[in-house]
């Protein structure tokens, strides 16, 4: 469903900026539309992920951990 829900969004940003095929794009404007999309593009539960303090306590420790040298997963 998430994939879907990005596809459709995908989608009406290449209708919105004219864009019939990536291919009519240099890398440069390849580059620039897909910056665009992804930080305009907010997924369901994306921000709850983000503000969750379990969430961000988990990923301290796994960067902490792995600045020690093991690696988590």
């Amino acid at each position: 469903m998430l994939a879907e829900n990005y596809k459709k969004y995908f989608k009406m940003m290449m209708d919105k900026h004219n864009i019939k095929s990536l291919d009519q794009l240099s890398s440069e404007e390849k580059k620039k539309f897909f910056t665009a999309v992804d930080k305009s593009y907010k997924a369901k539960n994306e921000e709850t992920l983000n503000e969750n303090p379990a969430v961000i306590a988990t990923a301290a420790r796994m960067a902490i951990q792995n600045q020690k040298g093991n690696k988590v997963l």
